[in-house]
């Protein structure tokens, strides 16, 4: 006779599925709510190197100015790149 999953209702919950008898009707999401430039698909993960001590002063800079971080500051400085070049 074959053991029962210990863990198929976890599963079943996480895939969203009711377990037979579950009176349930939704499932709650847990954690903080998705939002900012990692969920949106306006934007993309980019890995670029940028010397220690740059990058210090700017997070310096930056550090003062809540609303505003090293990516922001990239993308301005990108923008005007491309615009100058093109």
């Amino acid at each position: 006779m074959a053991r029962p999953n210990r863990f198929s209702k976890i599963i079943k919950t996480s895939r969203g599925e009711q377990a037979e008898g579950d009176s349930a009707t939704a499932t709650k999401t847990r954690g903080r709510p998705v939002k900012g430039k990692s969920s949106n698909p306006d934007y993309e993960s980019t890995t670029i190197y940028l010397p220690k001590a740059l990058k210090r002063q700017a997070v310096k800079i930056l550090f003062d100015e809540r609303d505003r971080g090293l990516s922001d500051v990239v993308a301005e400085l990108l923008e005007e790149w491309v615009d100058k070049n093109s």
